[in-house]
């Protein structure tokens, strides 16, 4: 065993070891001390580059992830590394009103970006705005390591911009974060630790970087340590009003609804599901059921179906929906079409998915939750499988009472 030459200080090590507990209960780190992803890809040389940046001139951004190919989990272009700016931080505080939420010095909430799917990464980051909002802090963006911006054939970089009012939908992620002056395991040892606990020191400070490390905050927050009260502390009215107001590229948008007819928009989960994948794969008498009972108050509604087959499924398989007088839209790669339907609509029925729970959150009409692993809103009608799977349960009371809300709009 090596000695300790003689004379050599012990405060060094002391320090060390003092600060050991501390990074594991997720205080405050060393100012010289960087962020390391454990479980990023081993570095193999190759040179990662940036996204494009690209003006806005009022038409839509050139998508970079379409001229590119993701190889090995990271994004290649042409370019440099995609290295963190200070115009990137200040593009947040200027156009994304949900990101910046308090005062511009209050600490800035940082997360990982994960590689699942379109709707979760984006639900990850209206989840994290949301923490940074009703803990006094502002959202500086997802770091994203190693990840590719494509999800389903669709781009997670337009996405950002249709929701966030970003001139570069990228501006939301960075691949080179800055220092952290504290990184924390999840939102529950954040909220011990650091925004209401008693250790105010500082990683509070004006503008201190902080990381969650865990990659879905959102399935926290469905945890069983957050009852629903303490949940919909998130999603307060003044948090839901910034988002609405930011998703400018939503909301400019074509609808595809007829004129003076309530305008129902379903999501039908198909194109990474199949049937024998019963927690995410809803059968189609399910919905046949439900927009039936629709149709029972709504007889004149404009029903429009939102779906994908990605190579698994066949076009035909969406026959019985059209034989019934819906609509089908299939496999739209820009990202903001879609949700821009479903979060305009009168009536929503969801999925068992992030891509429709999304949207939701953004719809001020009646919307269908269908029951699942993240939790609903309070104001959305909850439709649980009956004692047949394909049957859909519901209170019926509250579910007449939502659709007559959609009524009063129309002179019916």
């Amino acid at each position: 065993m090596r000695r300790r030459p003689a004379g050599a200080p012990l405060v060094p090590l002391v320090a060390a070891l003092l600060l050991l507990p501390s990074r594991l209960a997720g205080l405050q780190l060393a100012d010289n001390d960087r962020f390391i992803d454990v479980e990023e890809t081993p570095d193999d040389g190759q040179v990662l580059p940036a996204l494009p940046s690209v003006t806005n001139d009022g038409t839509l951004e050139p998508d970079p992830t379409d001229r590119e190919a993701c190889m090995r989990g990271r994004l290649l272009a042409l370019g440099k590394r995609y290295t963190d700016h200070p115009a990137r931080l200040a593009s947040l505080r200027e156009n994304c009103g949900p990101c910046f939420m308090n005062n511009r010095d209050a600490p800035v909430l940082f997360i990982k970006e994960s590689n699942e799917g379109m709707g979760s990464r984006v639900q990850e980051l209206l989840t994290a705005m949301a923490v940074a909002s009703r803990n006094g802090m502002n959202f500086g963006g997802m770091v994203s390591r190693g990840v590719c911006h494509k999800a389903h054939g669709a781009s997670v970089v337009r996405a950002a911009r249709a929701l966030f009012k970003l001139p570069h939908g990228n501006d939301i992620f960075t691949e080179e974060p800055p220092i952290f002056h504290a990184v924390y395991r999840g939102v529950q040892n954040l909220e011990e630790n650091f925004a209401r606990g008693s250790f105010r020191g500082a990683d509070f400070q004006g503008g201190s970087n902080v990381l969650v490390q865990l990659r879905c905050i959102s399935c926290e927050l469905d945890g069983p340590e957050w009852n629903h009260t303490e949940y919909q502390k998130y999603w307060d009215p003044h948090f839901l009003k910034a988002l609405r107001e930011s998703a400018v590229g939503l909301y400019s948008q074509p609808l595809v609804f007829k004129p003076n007819v309530p305008a129902v928009a379903v999501h039908v989960r198909r194109g990474d599901v199949n049937q024998t994948d019963s927690r995410r794969h809803t059968p189609d008498s399910w919905y046949f059921m439900l927009v039936s009972r629709i149709r029972k108050t709504m007889p004149d509604a404009d029903v429009h179906v939102f779906s994908s087959l990605e190579g698994r499924h066949e076009d035909s398989e969406f026959d019985a929906y059209r034989k019934r007088g819906m609509t089908v839209h299939l496999d739209e790669t820009d990202i903001a079409k879609p949700w821009a339907q479903l979060a305009r609509a009168d009536v929503l029925v969801m999925a068992k998915s992030s891509f429709s729970h999304v949207p939701a959150l953004l719809n001020n009409g009646c919307v269908l939750y269908e029951d699942y692993w993240h939790r609903p809103q309070t104001n959305w009608v909850v439709v649980k499988p009956g004692e047949h799977r394909g049957q859909p349960t519901y209170e019926e009371e509250k579910l007449e009472e939502c659709l007559q809300k959609v009524l009063v709009l129309y002179d019916f």
